[in-house]
């Protein structure tokens, strides 16, 4: 075999190798875009927004603090 030959098939093997590893890298790459799509589709499903959570918040600490002043009014009959 001439020397040629012998670095075209060299040459042939490593770019199929870096190919193959491009290719690996690309599904990769195309699998974790659809997870993150999936993960925003299921975050905004699931999730409480912030201005609700607030919202909810301040309710139950009005709750609390009547039923604080009715607990304090019972105390000091």
């Amino acid at each position: 075999m001439e020397l040629a030959t012998i670095i075209n098939i060299f040459m042939s093997v490593v770019l199929m190798g870096m190919g193959w590893i491009m290719r690996v890298i690309w599904d990769s790459i195309k699998r974790l875009q659809s997870d993150m799509n999936e993960m925003e589709r299921h975050a905004s499903e699931t999730y409480v927004r912030r201005d609700d959570y607030r919202d909810d918040i301040a309710e139950m600490k009005s709750m609390l603090r009547q039923l604080f002043e009715i607990v304090n009014s019972k105390q000091d009959r």
